[in-house]
């Protein structure tokens, strides 16, 4: 049903009859590993052509069965189509890719405070702004960046954040930062909201 073939049309098939040919030295591959060091794959995605040319996402779970002397006999695999969650992850990325432009073309970054963990995430732009290379996990710590503001302007900013965290207050604010970079004295304009669980 997933590749659109009947029964006798597959089975008249090999396997690299049915999947994409960018993907068939993967799954070669994997199933070569599978058979050499007897591992069982989980979840592996690999691409496939259906019967009417379009393409097909699986997920793919696989063993080896062996006979009582360890000798391969065949492989079993499981398989799910997953080629709707690969188009919604291409959806995000492109639309990810798109903030991350615009971010970039109009100097505005974003951040989010975890305040639990005193942890900030900020975007690449965010980083750029504040004069710091962005990290893997684009993770800084809050006191870092805490740090750039100029002083006459930090307890303007934490009783801001206090009022908001309290109140809801609006915190629309600007300051000015020292970049890490270059020194530089940059003026920031911030905004922010909270985001709160259901017991507020």
């Amino acid at each position: 049903d997933i590749f659109k073939y009947s029964a006798e049309e597959l089975l008249a098939r090999s396997t690299a009859q049915v999947v994409h040919p960018e993907d068939a030295a993967l799954l070669a591959g994997t199933m070569a590993r599978l058979i050499r060091d007897n591992i069982v794959t989980l979840e592996a995605p690999r691409r496939f052509v259906r019967s009417d040319g379009e393409l097909v996402w699986l997920s793919l779970s696989s063993s080896v069965m062996r006979n009582v002397k360890g000798e391969p006999l065949y492989i079993i695999s499981s398989v799910q189509d997953i080629t709707e969650r690969k188009h919604a992850e291409a959806r995000l990325l492109k639309s990810e890719q798109r903030l991350k432009r615009a971010q970039e073309l109009s100097h505005a970054g974003n951040w989010e405070i975890d305040l639990l963990k005193g942890q900030m995430w900020a975007s690449d732009e965010a980083f750029r702004i504040y004069g710091y290379e962005p990290v893997p996990d684009n993770q800084l710590p809050l006191s870092v960046a805490q740090s750039a503001v100029l002083p006459e302007y930090r307890s303007v900013l934490d009783d801001l954040l206090e009022r908001l965290l309290k109140d809801d207050a609006p915190y629309d604010v600007e300051f000015s930062i020292r970049r890490s970079s270059d020194v530089s004295r940059r003026e920031v304009h911030s905004l922010a909201v909270a985001e709160r669980d259901a017991s507020g």
